[in-house]
């Protein structure tokens, strides 16, 4: 589904230039499918246009620069509804490392959860 995924993700782009979100998950899926050079590049793109969401973070997890991650993470949980958007597969590379027990903490925290 990889072929299907690429064409729907590149329409979504064509139809909204702007979107971080699409192009991130661009780069997530290309990082996914070990295409780590096109991953990085896409991922260049976004940080050179200083537009960062939960869907870059993720693909620094899946390209193992944690550090980028979690400044990622850090500067955008508070635009979820709740922490569950932690629970995302996308970020399994990074549930060992203690920042992401810290930044539970402070989502829970914050928003008043236990």
């Amino acid at each position: 589904m990889r072929a299907e995924a690429l064409k729907a993700l590149e329409k979504a782009i064509e139809l909204t230039p702007k979107s971080t979100g699409a192009r991130a998950d661009l780069a997530y899926v290309h990082a996914k499918f070990g295409e780590f050079g096109r991953a990085r590049e896409i991922v260049s793109q976004l940080k050179n246009e200083n537009r960062r969401g939960f869907a870059l973070a993720r693909t620094y997890a899946v390209l193992g620069d944690k550090d980028s991650a979690f400044a990622v993470l850090g500067n955008v949980y508070w635009k979820w509804p709740s922490g569950a958007v932690l629970s995302d597969p996308g970020l399994n590379s990074l549930r060992s490392d203690p920042r992401f027990a810290a930044l539970s903490a402070r989502i829970n925290r914050e928003m008043g959860l236990r």
